[in-house]
């Protein structure tokens, strides 16, 4: 009886394989399995798409989705993770670009607020302006500081025309107004005519004058290099800059500016913070003990 033969060693796999040594049952197999990767990718690009995250989800779902139609895996999930990697892709980009807008919006609107701050408390320059009434429809030139005794204030209302914020700070601005006689309120329109059908359109229900300035208007510094709108100015009798804000504003805040009422209060702080100060001065020099010299 002859022996039997050993068997022959099966041979090893050799953990480096690459996939595309695999045998084709093996890679078809792997690439069915893998099939849904893609539209995994995809789904998290959308959803991270918001916070910006979802450009790298995304580019690696187009890339793996790719891959599988080239090796010829058609299924309809490579299909939607395809789409939808791209969706999440182009969804990021949008995002990017709406909160970088966002962003410079808010920087830009801090500049601008810093830079109004520090325009309290200037003398303007008398300087007139060329109007149109809003009821009369009749063009005038106005004065300021105002030679009317009846008006104790003006306002300078800058806004852009067809702007959502510039229409609300307007339309905020004609209801106080309409409560205060004594204040003249001047809507300019740096990017408009003062003729322009939409400013005009704002203030139709007005029932006090209100004029319109349109970007012939020749307005002093600081006043004409202001690119925030809507920016509000106002002038007291004697032409100094009672104060400049940026931004569409409450009525009951604007009621108190209108009034002048916070023009008083804010004459009264300072008043207080000027007479605190020497006291404040004399309190450390008396609490200061000499020094003494040493024999």
């Amino acid at each position: 009886m002859s022996e039997a033969s050993p068997a022959e060693p099966m041979p090893e796999t050799d953990p480096a394989l690459g996939a595309d040594q695999l045998h084709p049952a093996d890679r078809a197999f792997l690439a069915q399995k893998f099939a849904g990767g893609p539209l995994i990718f995809g789904l998290i690009s959308v959803v991270s798409s918001v916070i910006i995250l979802g450009m790298i989800p995304g580019a690696l779902g187009l890339r793996a989705g790719i891959d599988l139609w080239q090796r010829g895996v058609r299924r309809g999930v490579v299909v939607a993770g395809v789409v939808t990697s791209f969706v999440g892709v182009a969804a990021s980009i949008l995002c990017a670009l709406l909160w970088g807008s966002i962003l410079a919006g808010v920087l830009l609107g801090r500049d601008a607020m810093r830079e109004t701050e520090r325009w309290r408390g200037e003398v303007l320059e008398p300087f007139s302006l060329t109007a149109i009434e809003s009821i009369s429809g009749d063009t005038f030139s106005f004065e300021i500081p105002p030679k009317d005794d009846r008006v104790e204030r003006v306002v300078l209302l800058l806004a852009g025309v067809g702007e959502a914020p510039s229409a609300e700070a307007i339309s905020t601005a004609v209801r106080v107004a309409e409560r205060h006689p004594q204040c003249r309120l001047l809507v300019v329109t740096p990017l408009a005519a003062r003729d322009d059908g939409k400013a005009f359109a704002t203030i139709a229900s007005a029932s006090t004058a209100v004029a319109v300035v349109g970007r012939d208007a020749m307005l002093p510094a600081p006043m004409n290099s202001v690119s925030a709108f809507p920016t509000m100015v106002f002038i007291d009798r004697t032409g100094r800059i009672e104060f400049a804000l940026v931004g569409s504003r409450r009525e009951e805040e604007l009621d108190r500016l209108f009034s002048g009422e916070a023009a008083r209060a804010a004459a009264e702080r300072e008043r207080a913070l000027q007479e605190a100060a020497p006291r404040t001065t004399n309190n450390q020099a008396t609490s200061t003990p000499p020094a003494s010299g040493r024999e």
